[in-house]
C-alpha cells in the first residue's frame, strides 16, 4: 500500500521582467503564521493543533492544502495571537508537509505547514535541557514533537536498544520551513559519542547507527548555532524503523507505475518496490510514498514525476549511451567526484532546453552542467546558477553529436545524490506558467500587481492568453496575452470604489491554441503560485512555491490611487499619443496632497514615454509616449506607476501596441 504526498521544491524558475515590482507587491502581512504546535500528527484520528503568530482577530477559515484532512477552526485569543485549529485526518491520508493558511478580513495568511505521520507520538517536555534530565521514550518507534523553546535550549531524549538493532533517527525541521538547523549527537549511558549528523539549513539530518550492546542510550537535539524560540520546532522520529536510502530511479511517468530498487535498512528481504506514481502529482516536485515492507511501514520516501520515459544510468557510469531525443535520464553520483557524460545529436541553430532537477525534489546534489562538443571543448556551462538546479538553451552551432557533463559543484556523492536530466528538442511546444504574490489586499479603487513567468519549451515561440478564474465581485483584471518569444508579463488587479469586502481564492491560467492538449483543444494550464518568503534560518526573502492564491477586498482607502484614460493604445511608428492619468487623492487628508511622481516602465522596444508629476494638490496630468520611426511590431501590458512620499501605487495596466 502507498500514499503519496507532495513536498515544495526549493527552487523554480522566476519570471524576470525588464523592470522591478518589489515594491508593488506584497510580502509582509498583518496576518503572521509563526508555527504550528505541534507542528503534526498522525493519520487516522482526530487532533487539536495551536496555529501561533499574529493578526488572526476575526479569522473566517483555515486552509489544508492537499486531501485528506479536514480543518475546523476554533475562535481566536482576544489579542489576536493563536487560534486552535480541529484536524480529522483520514486514515489513509499521504504523509508528509500540508500548508495550512488563515483567512480574515484583512486578507491571507503567509503559510504554515504540519507533518501527517504514521508512527505514535508524543511531546517533548521540560526539563530535559542535561543528560540526567532526559525524557524517556518506551514503545518505539515514536515521533516526537519538539521545539528549541530559547537560545542555548538543548533536548535530550533516553531510550533502550538492543545489541545488533539498527536504528534510524529522522529529524524534520527544514522539510515544515521552520528555522532550526538541528544538530543530532549520539551518546551512549557513560556519556561516550556514537554518532552525530548535521546539515546545514539545507536538509534536515538523519542518523542511523547499529547498536553493539543492550542498554540505555541518550539523543541530543539542538540547533547548531544554539539559536531558539518558539517557531524552533521539530519532529523527531526514532526506532527500529525500515527506512529507504536508495531508490533507483527516484521517480518515474506520472499516471503510470515506478518500479525501482531499493537499499536501505531494516527492510527485511525487500529489493523492489512498486509505487503509483498519480496523472495530477506536481511535475518534479517531492511527493512523498509510504512504503509498506517485512518489518512495517518504512519512513515516507521522496518521490517525483514528469510526463516523459524515462531512462536509468548505469551505477557509476561515467559515459553514458547516447540519448535518443527528447531524453529523461535518472542517475545518482555514488561516489565522491564522479561525473556523468550524456551524449546527444542536435541540429545546428535550433534552440534545445537542457534542464536538472535535483535540489528541488530533495537531492543533496547541488548540480554543475557543461556542454561539450566532440572535440570536448567547453561550449557552455552553468556557473551562473549556482545552488540552484540549472536550466539553460542550447543552440548548437553545428550538426553534430554534443556532450552534457553533469556533476556536483562540491565533488560530493552518495545514495541520496540522486538526478532527472532532460533534454527537450525543439519539437515538443509545452509552456508552464507562475504568479506571484499569493496575497493580494485591495482597498476601494485600489491596483496591485501580478507578475505572470511564462516558460517556454521544445520551439513553443507562440501567444499565451492569460485569465483569473474566482475574482471577488467588484475587481476587474487587465486582459493579457505574453506574446511570441516573450517570457512574462503583468496583470493588475483593481477593486471599485465601492467593491464590498470579501475573499476569494485565485486561479491563473494560462492557454495557446498553438499547443495542443491530449484531447486536441488549445492546451490550457493553471500557474504555479510563487510567495516571497523567507529561507528556513535565514533572513534572505525568495520565491517559493505554494498551494494558495487569495484576493481580498477591503474597506480601506488607500492614500491615493491611479486612473489612466484608456488602457488599450495603438500607435504607427513615428506617432505620438497623448494620454491624461487621473490621481484620486483621500479626501480630507493632507498627506495625499503632494506631488506624485509618475513612471511608465516595460514599454515596447522603440517607444519612448513623457511623464511628469502630478503637481500639488492636482488630480490630473498629460503623458506623451512616442514611437520611433524604426520600432518594430510589438505589444505589451506597460506599468503606469506613482510615487507620493514612499507610497507606491501602480494604475491599471495599460495595453501598448505597435503596428505598421
Amino acid at each position: 500500500m502507498m500514499q503519496t504526498k507532495d513536498r515544495m521544491p526549493s527552487r523554480i524558475f522566476t519570471a524576470s521582467l525588464a523592470f522591478c515590482l518589489a515594491s508593488l507587491t506584497q510580502t509582509g502581512r498583518a496576518q503572521n503564521i509563526a508555527d504550528v504546535w505541534p507542528p503534526g500528527a498522525p493519520r487516522g484520528g482526530k487532533a487539536t493543533v495551536q496555529i501561533e503568530g499574529s493578526g488572526f482577530v476575526g479569522a473566517k477559515a483555515a486552509l489544508i492544502s492537499g486531501q485528506g484532512v479536514k480543518a475546523q477552526i476554533g475562535a481566536p485569543a482576544a489579542n489576536g495571537n493563536s487560534i486552535p485549529l480541529t484536524l480529522d485526518i483520514a486514515p489513509d491520508a499521504a504523509p508528509g508537509p500540508y500548508e495550512v493558511r488563515v483567512v480574515t478580513p484583512g486578507g491571507l495568511s503567509n503559510p504554515g505547514y504540519l507533518w501527517v505521520g504514521t508512527f505514535k507520538e508524543t511531546q517533548e517536555k521540560e526539563p530535559d535541557n542535561q543528560p540526567a534530565e532526559a525524557m524517556k521514550l518506551d514503545n518505539l518507534p515514536i515521533t516526537v514533537n519538539g521545539r528549541a523553546n530559547n537560545p542555548e535550549d538543548v533536548d535530550w531524549y533516553q531510550f533502550h536498544a538492543d545489541a545488533g538493532e539498527t536504528f534510524v533517527f529522522d529529524i524534520c525541521a527544514n522539510r515544515l520551513y521552520a528555522p532550526l538547523d538541528p544538530f543530532l549527537e549520539l551518546r551512549d549511558s557513560e556519556g561516550r559519542l556514537l554518532g552525530s549528523a548535521m546539515e546545514g539549513y539545507d536538509r534536515d539530518p538523519r542518523l542511523i547507527h547499529t547498536f553493539k550492546k543492550s542498554g540505555e542510550y541518550r539523543l541530543q537535539v539542538r540547533d547548531t548555532l544554539y539559536r531558539g524560540g518558539g517557531s524552533f520546532i521539530y519532529r523527531l522520529t526514532l526506532g527500529k524503523i525500515p527506512v529507504i536510502t536508495s531508490l533507483t530511479p527516484g521517480g518515474g511517468r506520472r499516471g503510470q507505475t515506478l518500479n525501482a530498487a531499493v537499499e536501505g535498512y531494516n527492510l527485511g528481504s525487500m529489493k523492489t518496490v512498486t509505487i503509483p506514481l498519480p496523472a495530477d502529482m506536481p511535475e518534479n516536485r517531492t511527493w512523498y510514498a509510504l512504503v509498506d515492507t517485512p518489518n512495517g511501514p518504512a519512513l515516507p520516501v521522496a518521490v517525483f514525476g514528469d510526463d516523459m520515459a524515462h531512462t536509468v544510468a548505469p551505477a557509476g557510469a561515467a559515459t553514458l549511451p547516447k540519448a535518443g531525443l527528447p531524453a529523461a535520464i535518472d542517475g545518482r553520483l555514488n561516489a565522491a567526484k564522479e561525473t556523468h557524460l550524456i551524449h546527444f545529436d542536435a541540429e545546428a541553430g535550433k534552440a534545445y532546453q537542457i534542464s536538472v532537477a535535483a535540489r528541488s525534489t530533495g537531492s543533496r546534489a547541488i548540480p554543475y552542467l557543461r556542454i561539450l562538443n566532440g572535440a570536448g571543448k567547453e561550449l557552455l556551462n552553468t556557473e551562473d546558477q549556482i545552488g540552484r538546479d540549472p536550466q539553460i538553451v542550447f543552440t548548437p552551432p553545428a550538426n553534430g553529436t554534443y556532450k552534457i557533463e553533469l556533476s556536483t559543484i562540491d565533488a560530493k556523492g552518495g545514495p541520496d545524490y540522486y538526478y532527472r536530466l532532460f533534454v527537450r528538442p525543439p519539437t515538443m511546444p509545452e509552456f508552464r506558467l507562475t504568479a506571484s504574490p499569493d496575497n493580494l489586499v485591495l482597498g476601494h479603487g485600489q491596483t496591485l500587481v501580478v507578475n505572470v513567468g511564462l516558460e517556454r519549451r521544445g520551439g513553443f515561440g507562440g501567444p499565451a492568453t492569460i485569465s483569473v478564474e474566482g475574482l471577488p465581485a467588484g475587481v476587474m483584471v487587465n486582459p493579457l496575452v505574453i506574446g511570441p518569444g516573450q517570457t512574462s508579463g503583468i496583470l493588475t488587479l483593481t477593486a471599485a470604489t465601492d467593491a464590498a469586502p470579501a475573499n476569494a481564492p485565485l486561479r491563473i491560467v494560462a492557454e495557446s491554441a498553438d499547443v495542443k492538449g491530449p484531447d486536441g483543444k488549445p492546451f490550457r494550464l493553471g500557474a504555479l503560485v510563487l510567495a516571497n518568503l523567507p529561507r528556513p534560518g535565514e533572513g534572505q526573502v525568495v520565491p517559493r512555491p505554494v498551494h494558495f492564491q487569495m484576493a481580498t477586498t477591503t474597506a480601506a482607502v488607500p492614500l491615493y490611487t491611479l486612473t489612466p484614460e484608456s488602457t488599450q493604445i495603438t500607435l504607427m511608428p513615428g506617432q505620438t499619443v497623448m494620454v491624461k492619468v487621473r490621481a484620486n487623492r483621500r479626501p480630507n487628508d493632507n498627506a495625499a496632497n503632494p506631488a506624485i511622481a509618475l513612471t511608465l516602465a516595460n514599454l515596447p522596444p522603440g517607444v519612448s514615454a513623457e511623464t511628469p508629476a502630478i503637481p500639488d494638490k492636482q488630480t490630473e496630468i498629460t503623458i506623451k509616449l512616442t514611437a520611433a520611426g524604426n520600432a518594430g511590431p510589438f505589444s505589451a501590458s506597460a506599468l503606469l506607476t506613482g510615487k507620493l512620499g514612499n507610497d507606491v501605487q501602480p494604475a491599471p495596466a495599460i495595453q501598448v501596441t505597435v503596428k505598421k
